[in-house]
């Protein structure tokens, strides 16, 4: 099929690019071989999709910031490309480990690059793109699940060791959930646990750079889905949003399910306007 991507707008769209692609990997990936991507774009981008059947054709618009993302009033990046498309948190922790896909066989990896794709690849996954997993299951699951050579097993402690001392991982206090799953934060009452975390490189608090120059997007009102959201120090949530949490959890829209800690808040799905 053909797949023509456009940056900003339909106004791109007679100068827009368009490419063959085909689907990849049991149809879980969609891959542009003429050309390749746009050098702007970067994993976890999140694109509106629009099938032209009568030319066999896929349109795909990208939702362009008004700015770019700013991590320390420098321009964030993924895989050094500077964040000015709107993103999945959870799909660019999932993409960027190191070694590829979960299906890949990496060769050449560094046991700090081994502990990094084990938990971007089998941790436990929270809405803002946070893994997390036990620490007495990260060598299990690397020799298990991921084919790291068990007679180098002893790599991964220093490795661990390195990446917490350079603030790349961290080690948190949750707790098991009823079916035996961790989560973060610990749920109150629940036998607690040490896991290893792993955050995204662009936390959802920081600000957008101070804006120059600002683009006119033209993209029409889009849904975002219901979320849960760390709070300032000192806050607490309202039992609307208590409520809201419940009932989310009962209709399968969120996947954690234990209570709403009392220091995180539930938005609850809306309409994002132009």
């Amino acid at each position: 099929m053909q797949l023509t991507v456009v940056q900003e707008s339909l106004k791109e769209l007679p100068k827009a690019t368009t490419g063959l692609a085909k689907l990849s990997g049991g149809g879980a990936y969609l891959t542009l071989e003429q050309g390749g991507w746009p050098a702007t774009f970067f994993p976890g981008i999140v694109l509106d999709m629009s099938w032209v059947p009568r030319q066999a054709k896929i349109i795909a618009i990208a939702r362009k910031l008004d700015r770019p993302i700013g991590l320390r009033d420098e321009a964030a990046r993924i895989i050094g490309r500077a964040i000015t498309f709107e993103y999945d948190p959870q799909a660019v922790t999932r993409a960027t480990a190191p070694g590829g896909a979960a299906s890949a066989t990496p060769t050449g990896l560094s046991p700090t690059a081994w502990v990094l794709r084990a938990l971007q690849i089998l941790g436990y996954l929270d809405e803002e793109g946070r893994v997390v997993l036990a620490e007495d299951a990260l060598e299990r699951n690397l020799v298990g699940e991921l084919d790291y050579l068990a007679n180098q097993i002893h790599r991964i402690t220093p490795a661990v060791q390195e990446l917490i001392a350079s603030g790349q991982i961290h080690k948190v206090v949750g707790s098991l959930n009823a079916r035996g799953e961790p989560v973060y934060p610990a749920t109150p009452g629940r036998p607690p646990i040490t896991l290893l975390s792993y955050s995204p490189f662009v936390p959802a608090s920081e600000r957008p750079l101070p804006m120059r120059t600002r683009v006119a997007v033209e993209r029409d009102p889009h849904k975002v889905a219901g979320f849960v959201r760390r709070l300032p120090d000192g806050q607490m949530h309202s039992d609307e949003a208590l409520d809201a949490h419940r009932e989310a959890q009962r209709r399968g829209q969120v996947a954690n399910r234990n209570p709403l800690p009392p220091n995180y808040t539930y938005v609850q799905p809306h309409r994002r306007s132009k």
